[in-house]
C-alpha cells in the first residue's frame, strides 16, 4: 500500500528519480568505504617501517619484509585507483570526504613514476576545482620531476642513505626562492619541513 501511495504522490518519473538517488547514495557510500580501506592499507606497513628502521636498520630483513608486504598492497591499490578514475573521475573530497580523497592521493604518490606522470594533469584539474589542496599537488609535482632526474620545485623530496639511514634533500631549482613557492601553496618553510626528517636545512644566502 505504501508503494502505491508513494507512486500516486510523486508519479512514475518521480519514483525513478528517488530510486536513482538511493542507488547513487549507495554507490558513493561503497566507494567511500573502499577508498578509506585503501588509506589504511597504504599506511599500514609504512607506519611500522619507521619503528623497524630505527630498531633494526634500513637494510634489515625485518625492514625488507615490511616493504615486500607494502609493495603488494601498493600495486593492488593503484590498479583499483586507475579503474576508479577511468570510470568516474578523480575522487572528490566534496562528495566522498577527506579520508577517501586523501587515500586517492596517497596511493598515487606511492605508485610508479609512470602512473604519477599520467595522472598529474588530472590532479591539477582537481586542484582547480577545489577538490585537492595545492600543497598536495606541489608534492606530486616534485615527485614527478625527481623521477625524471630534474631538480624539484618545492623541496619536498628527500633521499635516504641505505647505509646510514640519514636523509638529505634532493636538488632544488631556484633554491633561493623555494620558501616563497612553498608559502604560495600552503607549505611551511623548508627548514621546518626538513627538521621532521632529521635534516638541518639552511637556505642559501643571497
Amino acid at each position: 500500500m505504501k508503494f502505491w501511495k508513494l507512486l500516486r504522490t510523486i508519479g512514475l518519473s518521480g519514483l525513478v528519480s528517488v530510486q536513482l538517488a538511493y542507488a547513487q547514495d549507495a554507490s558513493v557510500a561503497e566507494l567511500r568505504a573502499e577508498l578509506e580501506a585503501m588509506y589504511v592499507s597504504d599506511q599500514a606497513q609504512r607506519l611500522e617501517m619507521r619503528a623497524v628502521a630505527q630498531k633494526f636498520g634500513h637494510n634489515s630483513a625485518e625492514y625488507h619484509a615490511l616493504w615486500a608486504t607494502q609493495h603488494v598492497a601498493d600495486e593492488a591499490n593503484i590498479k583499483r585507483l586507475v579503474d576508479i578514475v577511468e570510470s568516474s573521475g578523480w575522487p572528490k573530497q566534496s562528495t566522498l570526504g577527506w579520508k577517501a580523497a586523501s587515500a586517492a592521493f596517497l596511493v598515487l604518490q606511492h605508485s610508479t613514476p609512470a602512473h604519477q606522470r599520467r595522472f598529474l594533469p588530472v590532479v591539477r584539474e582537481a586542484v582547480a576545482q577545489g577538490e585537492v589542496r595545492p600543497s598536495s599537488l606541489a608534492l606530486l609535482e616534485d615527485r614527478v620531476l625527481v623521477g625524471q632526474g630534474k631538480p624539484q620545485i618545492y623541496g619536498s623530496q628527500l633521499i635516504t642513505d641505505p647505509t646510514t639511514g640519514k636523509n638529505s634533500i634532493q636538488p632544488i631549482a631556484d633554491e633561493m626562492d623555494v620558501d616563497k613557492r612553498r608559502a604560495a601553496v600552503g607549505l611551511e618553510p623548508l627548514a621546518e619541513y626538513a627538521k621532521r626528517f632529521g635534516v638541518i636545512y639552511e637556505a642559501p644566502k643571497p
